[in-house]
């Protein structure tokens, strides 16, 4: 089956708002009209001979005719897809199944593409996948929440050369179904602000990955946050589960302690707190309390509280001020599903 491209509702009215800003602006690149996604993978080969079973989300059986080869990476795509494509840098859910096309059976069951620490499904980025299941992540690419992709791939594809080398038969095909459950923003999307006095400055890349270049003065002794993008979404509130990109950088030395945007790494889903607290993020949730969804915040984090509070990179005792650049891609509501 063909894609399905529709244009997101929310896209249309972020391109609304595009053409009567007078202000700069910056838009993810998961804004790209699906129509205007161009996918890596091909469609109408092998993979075509797959029929699926199971609930959407829930559990994905495959039967076909066995043996089942193919010499190069094909896909089907079935289910009406809506919103924002999985774009080269794209941020989403997935949960998926393996078949040996030889035998047709299972390798193992339905599980999400990643998962939280309580085995939940968590969101992965396009970059992450591409370093482990690269086959896998050309077959996503450009698809969108509620499609079913099945694809059809020798081993060394969807492992890479090095990934495959380890398996009996690393020239055996594989089919793959995978369930895209949710598509997020790819990074921060909304109006560019003015630069803060005393605040570092922020560049991004196409991508979105930021860069920083650090004022020539002190930092501040205390937790301070400045707006660098203004977001399009709604305001965060307390409690709300927040889906983010975070860059973390080190005020003394100018340098990256670590990101999110990293292929090793994958986005931080945290809860927003109303005050500076463990909150998994130095204590600097508390900076996002309402901001609109899609913004990207700077917040300078105090030695002190970088050292009582966790993180998602160690900091060092005598690391100084850490910086922290944080695009919000979603907030869910307390309780709500992610």
């Amino acid at each position: 089956m063909s894609r399905t491209h529709r244009a997101a509702g929310a896209i249309a009215l972020a391109t609304a708002l595009v053409a009567g800003l007078t202000a700069c602006t910056q838009l993810a690149e998961s804004s790209v009209s699906p129509s205007d996604c161009t996918p890596i993978a091909p469609t109408g080969g092998v993979s075509s001979a797959v029929a699926t079973t199971g609930a959407f989300g829930g559990d994905a059986d495959a039967t076909f005719a066995t043996p089942l080869r193919a010499a190069s990476l094909d896909v089907a795509i079935s289910g009406s897809g809506d919103g924002a494509p999985i774009t080269q840098h794209g941020v989403f859910t997935a949960s998926m199944r393996l078949f040996d096309a030889t035998t047709g059976e299972a390798l193992g069951g339905y599980a999400p593409l990643r998962t939280d620490r309580d085995g939940d499904v968590a969101p992965a980025t396009l970059e992450s996948v591409t370093a482990t299941l690269p086959g896998l992540a050309a077959a996503l690419e450009c698809a969108q929440a509620g499609e079913r992709v099945v694809a059809v791939m020798p081993a060394t594809d969807l492992f890479g050369e090095r990934g495959a080398s380890g398996l009996d038969d690393p020239s055996a095909t594989i089919v793959a179904v995978t369930d895209v459950q949710r598509v997020y923003a790819s990074s921060a999307s909304g109006v560019v602000l003015p630069p803060t006095d005393g605040m570092p400055a922020v560049v991004a890349a196409p991508s979105g990955r930021p860069g920083v270049t650090m004022p020539q003065q002190p930092a501040p002794s205390e937790q301070r946050s400045a707006l660098r993008v203004r977001g399009f979404g709604d305001d965060i509130a307390a409690g709300d589960q927040l889906t983010l990109h975070v860059s973390v950088f080190s005020w003394t030395s100018k340098t990256e302690l670590g990101s999110s945007w990293d292929p090793s790494n994958s986005v931080l889903q945290l809860v927003a707190e109303p005050e500076p607290s463990d909150d998994g993020l130095f204590g600097a949730t508390s900076a996002l309390i309402a901001q609109p969804v899609g913004s990207q915040v700077i917040v300078v984090v105090p030695p002190e509280q970088a050292g009582d509070f966790a993180g998602p990179v160690r900091i060092n005792e005598g690391q100084g001020a850490i910086v922290l650049v944080i695009d919000v891609l979603a907030a869910d509501p307390e309780n709500a599903g992610a």
